[in-house]
């Protein structure tokens, strides 16, 4: 075992304990960058269902378990009821993402049953089982799961050691992953580490008390993927809007905890009314983006410490992204190749 690769201690983790490599341990983690994995993986199981959850949760298996392999489905055969296996195929793993939300119980049950008959006449050498879910697990499903486990407990012709993960057991995963790993899932997830929810509160408010308001702000418009080429912004503030970004997930979870549910509306207003100033005033969509950093970090933020660097950034990209702030791409709008 080399000095990358550790046990997890039981201690903080649940699930069977597996080889895993990292390159820091759980607590190493910025407080912004526990909750950020943590909004990713809530993320998962609320956001997604079918396919797409099932994919998602495999990405993460992929990068925790070195052994880990998902046989792709073939013809008539199907995936063998298995989503992924580690140890040569002693532990299977199934994944059921919901899409039956009126009947996701009946659904589920269903599907745990087929999914661990499948996998006991097909994987022999299995001798763990563990059931993955974002479907709410209601009584009749833990019934149907109970009654399973003791079907197949060691007294039993097919002792199996199984297991129910959710969403909490995907997140322990995920907060013990390597830095490597976490920037595989997570693209731009390094700047979250340098961001401060505090020091952004600080900037917020330092920004909305020195802002006048202008009736046209209020118009909040949709986002567009192609929103910074259409506004020829350069390379250099295209990379820190894009730095700025990964910490949208906990500025969106903050505005949301706040007990004025208009709040974020009242900042946005304030990032429309500056951008509309800042347009008519400088001449380049850069001139424009240094100004509003420093109006909202004031004219030293860049060496005034990375929190405050990245709650500048940050609080000028989501304002960017939800598209308060520089022009919406229009539906004839086509990107220029280079020829």
């Amino acid at each position: 075992m080399d000095d990358q690769t550790q046990l997890f201690d039981p201690g903080w983790f649940g699930p069977p304990q597996k080889p895993v490599p990292y390159r820091r341990r759980p607590n190493a983690l910025s407080p912004a960058e526990r909750q950020f994995y943590r909004i990713q993986v809530t993320d998962l199981f609320l956001g997604t269902e079918g396919k797409q959850f099932e994919k998602g949760v495999a990405d993460i298996l992929h990068e925790a378990f070195e052994d880990f392999f998902d046989p792709e489905p073939w013809g008539g055969e199907g995936d063998w009821g298995c989503d992924g296996y580690i140890e040569g195929g002693r532990h299977v793993f199934a994944c059921y993402g919901s899409e039956h939300k009126a009947y996701e119980n009946d659904y589920a049950r269903q599907k745990v049953a087929k999914d661990l008959n499948r996998a006991i006449e097909k994987w022999p050498m299995m001798v763990e089982w563990t059931f993955i879910t974002n479907t709410k697990c209601g009584p009749k499903f833990m019934s149907k799961w109970e009654k399973l486990k003791a079907e197949h407990g060691p007294q039993s012709d097919t002792p199996l050691k199984m297991d129910l993960w959710r969403e909490r057991d995907i997140i322990r995963i995920v907060l013990g992953l390597s830095e490597e790993s976490l920037g595989f899932l997570y693209p731009g997830c390094e700047s979250i580490r340098d961001f401060d929810l505090g020091d952004f509160v600080d900037t917020i408010g330092q920004f909305v008390a020195g802002t006048s308001w202008v009736p046209d702000a209020a118009k909040i418009d949709e986002v567009s993927q192609d929103k910074m080429d259409y506004n020829k912004i350069d390379e250099y503030y295209q990379e820190e809007l894009v730095k700025g970004m990964p910490a949208s997930p906990l500025i969106k979870r903050w505005f949301d905890s706040l007990p004025d549910p208009g709040y974020c509306d009242f900042v946005a207003s304030r990032f429309k009314a500056n951008y509309l100033v800042l347009k008519r005033d400088e001449s380049s969509p850069e001139a424009i983006l240094e100004a509003l950093y420093v109006r909202v970090g004031g004219s030293q933020f860049r060496a005034r410490g990375k929190a405050r660097r990245m709650s500048t950034l940050s609080a000028v990209s989501y304002f960017f992204q939800s598209c308060d702030i520089f022009e919406n791409v229009p539906e004839d709008w086509r990107k220029e190749v280079p020829s």
